[in-house]
Order: structure tokens, then C-alpha cells, then sequence
């Protein structure tokens, strides 16, 4: 296991460039650091309230590297490359992996037999979001849907590696090609269903929500997302922006990938698609104007926008938990290829 030790004083430089002159990189980094408080401290909660640990957990995180423990002296980060070893679920043959390394799950249709359609699940944020378990690329969000949607239809659930706390389904300096990656991986489950682009339903909520409509929009397919995150405004500082947005992590900003997104969605349809895709937003979460700016002008008559004014929902983290009726109720009609749109703006209390 290589070594590093964490200078919040001078700078982490000498030990960076150490680590890129080496002909290999290696598997595991373990890095000595302050523990704070709490055993359970790792980078990610230093690099928090220290510049020079964020600068470092973001320079890993370009090398390809995730936390994936927290000893008495330090953490312990892996290499993507070396996630078979140390990653449980994937060692016990529960997960899967795709070309290029994209981390994946696949379950049946609940009644047995040949699908007749695949809603592809996107992750939100952990509950726990600095968690030093892999499995904050892989949250199990909506443990129950698949026996909550249409009998006939098959789940495709993908992992969301790269950044701190997720690459959020977006190009990174690591993975440039993160987009194509995902892209590829629901073509080839969707034709080894034998299933047409009309027959896939792709759904995410937040970080999971920004993965469900950039692919929906790249894919040609329709989806159901909920408050996605589609730009970087508000997270200028790092105090603003706890998962590691606005850095070198992401090459782009989101506002610059959607508006990308968008016009080659536009500009490459003749005819008017058959996907359609439903949002979710409401007026009480900091995402709305964003969301309705893109959603709501930028993609016009290719898109349904659901507004809710419920006074329950306090801020971004309520939108999905209580507008989650609705949204399973989206997904089982697009499943189920009955009409939903598009070109509405639904208020919804």
C-alpha cells in the first residue's frame, strides 16, 4: 500500500509528483491525517474544513481513486482499477461490471419470463454522503421498486463512480468518456432484453435525476426525474459545495453539459421522438428555477414539467421522498406505454 502523509501546511505537491512518476499506480494509497473527533473521520470530512486536504482529495480523485476505509491513522483510498478486490459486492458477484468499468445490477421482471420493458435506476446521494463505504457510488435508493412497478419490466441499476461523492453520471477528468460508458452499457442490457429505445424508462432523483435526463437526452429515451441538479450556480465556495462540484474533478460545468445536451436532443430530431420526459420539481427547493428554465423553455413541447407547491417540502432533500406517488405513478404509465404528454406545466399540491 503506498504511503502519503497529509501536510495542511506546505501543500501536498512533492508527494502528487511522486506519484505520478511512478510507472504504475498503484492499488491502494493509505493516508496518514488528523483524525478529529471521531474514529470514523476520513479525508472527505478534513478536506471539509481544510484547503489543502480538499485540494488533495480532489487530485486523487482525478488519479482515479475512492475512499474505501477509515483505519486509526488515516484513509485508505483504492484505485477504479482495483475495485474487484475490495469492494464486496462486487467480490461476491452481486454487482457486475461493464465496459470501462461501470458497476451494475440486473434484476428480472417480477412475474418471470422475457421482459417487455427496463426502467434504469440512476442513484441519488447516499443518506450517508461521506460515508467511507463504496456503496456511496451505489445507492440503493427505492429498495422496494421493483415490486412496486409493472410486473413485466426488468431493472437496470447503475452505479455512479468517479468524484467524491459521485461523478454524477458526467464526464471527469478521470473518465472523460463517462457519458458514451453509461450509454453503452443500456444499449447492450436493452438488446440482450431485446428491447427497442421505446421500451426503456430511465429514472433518477437529485444527483440520480441529473443522471436520468442528461441520458435520457443523449439516449433518446424517455424518463422520470425528479429535482435533478442541472447547474453548478450557487456552489462557488467550498463551504457552499459539499460534494466537490465546482472542481477540477469536472472538466465541464453542468450548465455547459445540459445546454450541450439539449441542442444536440434538438437539433438531431426531424420528427418529434417518442420519449418523453417527466420532471418533478418544486417551488420550495433551490433547484426550481434551473429546472423550469431548462425543462421549461429550453425543451418546450419534448417535455412534461410537474410543479409542486407542497408545503411539506422544505428544500431539495423533501422533493423526492414526498413527491414519490407521483413519480412511481410516471413511471409504471411511461412502462406501460400509456400516453403522458408532453408539452404540459402541471401544478401538483
Amino acid at each position: 500500500m503506498y504511503a502519503f502523509e497529509l501536510s495542511t501546511s506546505t501543500g501536498n505537491a512533492e508527494q502528487l509528483a511522486a506519484l505520478d512518476s511512478l510507472e504504475m499506480l498503484p492499488e491502494t494509497i493509505s493516508c496518514r491525517h488528523e483524525k478529529y473527533d471521531h474514529a470514523w473521520t476520513s479525508l472527505i470530512h478534513v478536506a471539509k474544513k481544510n484547503p489543502a486536504a480538499r485540494e488533495l482529495l480532489v487530485e486523487l480523485s482525478c488519479r482515479g481513486y475512492s475512499i474505501f476505509g477509515a483505519p486509526a491513522k488515516g484513509t485508505r483510498l483504492v484505485h477504479e482499477s482495483s475495485l474487484g478486490m475490495y469492494w464486496p459486492e462486487l467480490k461476491d458477484g452481486r454487482y457486475s461490471v461493464a465496459e470501462g468499468g461501470v458497476v451494475y445490477s440486473l434484476t428480472e421482471p417480477r412475474r418471470g419470463g422475457t421482459p417487455h420493458a427496463l426502467l434504469v435506476v440512476f442513484s441519488a446521494v447516499n443518506p450517508v454522503p461521506f460515508t467511507q463505504s463504496l456503496n456511496r457510488h451505489f445507492t440503493q435508493n427505492w429498495p422496494g421498486l421493483e415490486k412496486s412497478i409493472v410486473d413485466h419490466a426488468a431493472v437496470l441499476r447503475v452505479s455512479d463512480l468517479g468524484g467524491i461523492v459521485g461523478s454524477f453520471y458526467l464526464p471527469t477528468v478521470f473518465k472523460e468518456e463517462n457519458i458514451s460508458l453509461v450509454q453503452n452499457l443500456i444499449t447492450k442490457i436493452r438488446q440482450q432484453l431485446g428491447l427497442g429505445r421505446e421500451d426503456v424508462v430511465l429514472y433518477g432523483a437529485s444527483k440520480g435525476g441529473t443522471g436520468a435526463l442528461l441520458h435520457a437526452l443523449h439516449g433518446r429515451y424517455s424518463c422520470v426525474s425528479v429535482d435533478p441538479i442541472v447547474t453548478n450556480d450557487r456552489r462557488e465556495t467550498p463551504r457552499k459545495d459539499s460534494y466537490f462540484i465546482n472542481t477540477r474533478i469536472f472538466p465541464k460545468t453542468r450548465d455547459e453539459i445540459f445546454k450541450e445536451a439539449v441542442k444536440s436532443f434538438v437539433d438531431g430530431n426531424d420528427e418529434k421522438p417518442s420519449c418523453v420526459f417527466s420532471v418533478i420539481t418544486s417551488t420550495n427547493s433551490a433547484e426550481y428555477l434551473s429546472v423550469a428554465a431548462l425543462v421549461g423553455s429550453e425543451l418546450g413541447d419534448f417535455a412534461n414539467l410537474f410543479v409542486s407547491d407542497n408545503p411539506r417540502i422544505k428544500s431539495h432533500a423533501d422533493v423526492a421522498p414526498k413527491t414519490a406517488a407521483l413519480a412511481m405513478g410516471l413511471m409504471n404509465l411511461t412502462l406501460a406505454k400509456v400516453p403522458v404528454g408532453p408539452g404540459e406545466t402541471v401544478l401538483i399540491p
